[in-house]
């Protein structure tokens, strides 16, 4: 979850999903309007860890690389605004079932949410910090 929030936001533009969709920006362009920053911001940091000097998960066995990339993949596209009230929804359709288990089925989806929550509760802290 570290990786994920301190890569949440790699090389962003400075504008929104809607802007680069509507201007046909080359992000909107190459992720076919689908969470273009997302994609971008997460593709790139792959894309860094090719060269291995970067590569934090160099150490990985190849089944744990996979489902950390997983991870870090569904964490950081769950930041897009487009898919908030739908993951919202999911997670208080899980709460209210009496299956409801953060540790084990759930804890996808606590990852993704708890990522998203900490990003969008940002600019509500006092503006130096934020």
């Amino acid at each position: 979850m570290l990786v994920g929030a301190a890569c949440h936001d790699y090389d962003h533009p400075g504008l929104n999903n809607p802007y680069l969709i509507n201007t046909r920006h080359e992000l909107a362009i190459r992720y076919n309007d689908k969470s273009p920053l997302e994609n971008h911001h997460v593709s790139s940091i792959f894309f860094l860890m090719k060269d291995d000097s970067l590569n934090i998960l160099s150490n990985l066995a190849k089944e744990d690389f996979k489902k950390t990339r997983e991870r870090l993949i569904s964490m950081i596209l769950s930041t897009d605004m487009s898919v908030h009230f739908s993951d919202l929804a999911k997670l208080k359709g899980r709460l209210v079932s009496n299956e409801f288990n953060p540790k084990d089925k759930d804890k996808p989806m606590c990852m993704d949410i708890l990522l998203h929550a900490a990003d969008v509760s940002n600019p509500f802290k006092p503006f130096e910090i934020y």
